[in-house]
């Protein structure tokens, strides 16, 4: 656990990028919009502090396999609401 801080909106900007990974430190606040990086294959970003849902904005990157995030109380109870659904 090194990191702490919030994720800035600037990490958009190095489109280059095909995997994050900031799992297990203390970052806060909501992930930011991402769409711009289109090569993301990864993103890792559980047992942090961040808070919100998980942006809908990465739904649009196409190489986008994989995404590991802690829920959140929200998180749970939306998934208990559509599991009785």
């Amino acid at each position: 656990m090194g990191l702490s801080g919030f994720l800035s909106p600037d990490i958009a900007n190095l489109t280059g990028l095909t995997n994050i990974s900031f799992a297990h430190n203390r970052l806060g606040g909501s992930i930011p919009n991402l769409s711009n990086l289109r090569n993301l294959q990864r993103l890792h970003l559980q047992e942090n502090q961040l808070s919100g849902s998980v942006p809908e904005t990465l739904g649009t990157i196409n190489t986008l396999r994989e995404i590991s995030r802690e829920l959140t109380e929200q998180d749970r109870i939306d998934l208990r609401i559509s599991a009785r659904e």
